[in-house]
């Protein structure tokens, strides 16, 4: 039974059921914000009540001790919040010694909280992991939307005078515009919604969707605060293009009409092309030295690689049929996770819109067949990456790793394997060594700070096989393992005998497990069994 079932097992009888009450009670307050949206006056009430809502959440936060600043993020400081359908995305930046405590304290509260309040992502930084964080990137956000951020507590501790030209700032931009674009390519795959309240959901996702995905590449346009005004400004240089005329509409109506399924595939094509063609005048290579291979290296593929390319081939083998005249390749890659797959469909050059949405459309049809669990656990963005040639480049050298892993494990299920060569063999070192493991390190202090705030197992099981190892070897010999396996393999060669053994027990005890069952044998000593070895300076 969970910690909130029990703290009212004393007022109900049966724990579980107030807890079923609660959470039937929230869905019923936000469904009727949601609608409520389509009246002025209930908006605006409703406006009222999350500026409530945030004054909760910043008053109860704030009695964490270590917690030095809070930073509300997007549609919170745009302008453009729509109680029901707005959370609130916090930044939370911590100075403290004891991060166990720290960890545990903001736990606690975060769980009370998201009963009750529409509290969805809490970034955590400590004080020099952020003010290095701005610095380098890493991964989360630009850096020029961190002008746009509200301090909401503490003191204020952003730099000033950015500079928004270096490589590591455009690496930002594209990493989070391909990552938008993921979540357009998702909308238009899944099945269309089937309630009132999923279909206003799903608008709002796809206009947001559509403005992260290409105003990132456009680094003017993050000048301006508000999406709606981003949006009327782009399609007014770029266009008009009907499709972004009728989203701009649907915004204005607050997302409680308009149709969903044409849409999706027309905007959806239109942010492929203009992506596409944003990256032809765009010098993208952002290589590092972790993707380099090392022959003498031993190479191991995922213990699931074998079913997953099985798998997949089948799906592969759908996807040409369909697509025959407009496909060029189909690629299965990996960011070495077991459950961190990539299976890339890459149409040819110079499509039309029809064709590019003909093909949307195909692909939904095959994934009504293929969409299931085994998929959606094993590939995180389930759903296939529709891209261009170039945008399979800027992927590539985006994300390191899902290179690394593509050196040499990656499969060519359809098409030239030499498309996939020649997007490998494109890297050179640009960025120092020093750079590229500090930035890793950032990320991975990120994820650390989610696991231990949310607890995620399987998030843990990744930081202790793969991320843990990967960078440990990374950070001693310049080369950095494709997978699991590897990692666990080579850290266990050049670890010293003091070294923890615990990625080679992590992965021989759970490494054959699916997520149900590692959730369910792993325990929560677990979480403390490794801290020491997580927060070490590898």
């Amino acid at each position: 039974m969970s910690k909130t079932a029990n703290s009212h097992s004393l007022i109900f009888p049966n724990a579980r059921i107030f807890s079923q009450l609660l959470t039937d009670t929230v869905c019923w307050i936000r469904n009727v914000m949601v609608k409520g949206n389509r009246n002025a006056f209930l908006h605006r009430l409703h406006g009222w009540l999350y500026d409530f809502f945030e004054y909760l959440i910043i008053r109860y936060l704030s009695k964490i001790p270590a917690i030095i600043a809070i930073y509300l993020t997007h549609s919170q400081v745009s302008g453009e919040r729509y109680p029901g359908l707005s959370d609130f995305d916090l930044i939370v930046i911590c100075e403290t010694k004891d991060l166990k405590g720290f960890h545990t304290a903001l736990r606690r509260m975060r769980a009370r909280l998201v009963q009750w309040l529409p509290i969805q992502d809490v970034s955590v930084f400590t004080s020099e992991e952020f003010e290095e964080w701005q610095r380098l990137g890493g991964g989360m956000e630009p850096v020029d939307e961190v002008k746009h951020w509200r301090c909401a507590y503490g003191h204020d501790v952003r730099q000033k005078g950015w500079d928004l030209s270096t490589r590591q700032a455009e690496r930002d931009r594209l990493r989070l515009s391909l990552m938008s674009y993921l979540k357009l390519i998702t909308a238009a795959l899944k099945e269309e919604p089937v309630s009132s309240i999923f279909s206003i959901i799903a608008r709002r996702e796809l206009y947001k969707g559509f403005c992260f995905s290409l105003f990132h590449l456009y680094p003017e346009y993050l000048q301006i605060p508000r999406q709606r005004d981003r949006i009327v400004l782009w399609n007014s240089e770029h266009g008009p293009f009907e499709a972004v005329d009728d989203l701009i509409k649907t915004a204005e109506n607050r997302f409680q009409s308009g149709h969903i399924t044409n849409p999706s595939y027309e905007i959806t094509a239109l942010a492929f092309q203009q992506i596409d063609q944003a990256l032809k005048v765009r010098d993208i290579c952002f290589p590092s030295a972790l993707m380099k291979d090392s022959p003498g290296k031993k190479r191991m593929s995922p213990r699931n690689y074998a079913e997953v390319l099985r798998r997949t081939r089948q799906i592969a083998d759908s996807i040409s049929q369909l697509l025959e005249h407009d496909l060029e390749a189909i690629f299965l890659s990996s960011n070495g996770s077991p459950r961190g797959y990539v299976l890339v469909v890459v149409l040819k050059d110079n499509l039309t819109l029809c064709q590019i949405g003909k093909a949307l459309r195909n692909l939904h049809i095959i994934f009504r067949v293929y969409d299931d669990s085994w998929f959606n656990e094993h590939f995180p963005a389930k759903a296939p990456l529709v891209y261009s040639k170039r945008m399979l480049d800027c992927h590539l050298e985006i994300w390191p790793f899902v290179n690394n892993f593509a050196l040499r494990h990656g499969s060519v299920l359809y098409g030239n394997p030499a498309l996939y060569q020649e997007s490998l063999a494109s890297s050179s070192n640009f960025f120092s060594k020093e750079d590229e493991i500090k930035r890793e390190i950032l990320s991975f202090s990120m994820y650390k700070h989610q696991i231990y705030i949310e607890h995620l197992k399987v998030g843990l099981y990744d930081a202790v096989t793969l991320h843990y190892p990967r960078l440990f070897v990374f950070k001693r010999t310049g080369w950095a393992p494709s997978n699991a396996e590897e990692a666990v393999l080579h850290y266990s060669e050049i670890k010293a005998e003091e070294d923890p053994d615990y990625p080679i027990a992590f992965l021989k005890q759970y490494g054959n497990l699916n997520v149900d069952r590692l959730t369910k044998n792993m325990g929560q000593d677990a979480f403390e069994q490794v801290r020491f070895m997580l927060e070490s300076n590898h």
